[in-house]
């Protein structure tokens, strides 16, 4: 049964509809729980398209951080601000506009982008 376990790998989410693969998790970021490619140009300052993202899943996050996030069913990664105690998730790239989350919006955070 060991044998079935991969350790130094973990989970990576290309696109859920064609399944969930697996690729090598770097030494240096041990607490990453998933990897997400990258696709499409929102964080571009942070992340090169068809690169992935590492994340460590429950991560609290402060200001400044980027995270994964949830937001009314659309998975996103953005930096992540606030206005008056409501989060703002913002994208590198200036043609995306910042997302003022609201009251009834669905929104939740998945982790932290460690790298």
């Amino acid at each position: 049964m060991i044998s079935h376990f991969s350790y130094d790998h973990i989970l990576a989410i290309e696109d859920l509809a064609n399944g969930l693969d697996f690729v090598e998790c770097p030494s240096h970021i041990p607490s990453a729980s998933i990897a997400v490619k990258i696709s499409d140009d929102s964080m571009l300052n942070s992340f090169d398209y068809g690169t992935y993202a590492y994340v460590e899943l429950n991560s609290p996050l402060v200001l400044g951080d980027i995270g994964l996030f949830k937001y009314n069913g659309k998975m996103l990664l953005r930096t992540y601000t606030e206005k008056n105690r409501r989060p703002i998730l913002k994208a590198d790239n200036k043609d995306y506009s910042d997302i003022e989350v609201g009251y009834h919006d669905e929104f939740f955070i998945i982790g932290k982008v460690i790298q």
